[in-house]
């Protein structure tokens, strides 16, 4: 489960983990409706999850009969999940994404700043700041959220949580972009794409490729 804990220090450099064997599946108490099938997904039916499976991503997404959200696409190293509006929540789109494999550790901090930045660089844009969550199968993450005027002249609102990815020395990043409304908080905001984080499962490699190596986490401080 992810639990907040507002920021107040600089995030902390992070080095990946080993492939896990096991990722444990993070559910929170969200109504909704089914997740439905999309490209390259396999449907759930019958009360079964339904896994969606991304090579470039090195991960699966695992989703549980009656998740809120629905698979849109599964192509070119993204996956994109929709969340209807259900008269409580707006609705949102997850959007799932990777970094190129990195020699040294995934620097969380230089995500959380080069988002801040790329957020005030954008027309009218607003940075409103980070919080650090803990998750059973990704470790650390940090939350970033801003505002800014998209090009069609509407108000766009995003949450991005910066991880490393479970399986490779990679930053995994979900957008999750909403439409702004009343009572929106980043609590709620977080739980939402806090749902979608914890489908994430490691992809195992292909029938006759070898694992990268992989070593135990560790963290250091960021200068």
């Amino acid at each position: 489960m992810f639990r907040f804990r507002p920021s107040v220090r600089a995030p902390r450099t992070l080095r990946s983990a080993a492939p896990l064997a096991v990722l444990l599946l993070l559910v929170l108490p969200l109504a909704g409706a089914c997740g439905g099938g999309g490209d390259d997904g396999t449907a759930a039916a019958g009360g079964e999850a339904q896994r969606i499976e991304n090579p470039e991503l090195g991960i699966a997404l695992v989703i549980p009969p009656g998740s809120p959200f629905e698979l849109v696409s599964n192509q070119d190293g993204e996956i994109r999940l929709r969340f209807p509006a259900n008269g409580e929540f707006s609705a949102g789109t997850a959007i799932f994404t990777a970094g190129p494999e990195q020699d040294y550790g995934i620097n969380l901090v230089d995500a959380v700043n080069a988002r801040k930045a790329e957020l005030e660089a954008k027309p009218d844009g607003e940075f409103f700041g980070q919080v650090e969550l803990g998750s059973e199968n990704l470790g650390t993450a940090y939350s970033t959220r801003g505002r800014y005027t998209g090009e069609d002249g509407r108000t766009v609102e995003e949450l991005r949580i910066f991880a490393v990815h479970p399986g490779a020395n990679r930053l995994l990043t979900l957008t999750y972009r909403y439409e702004p409304a009343p009572g929106q908080t980043q609590a709620r905001l977080v739980d939402q794409a806090a749902e979608a984080l914890g489908y994430v499962e490691v992809l195992a490699p292909a029938a006759g490729e070898v694992p990268p190596p992989g070593d135990e986490t560790t963290a250091g401080g960021s200068e």
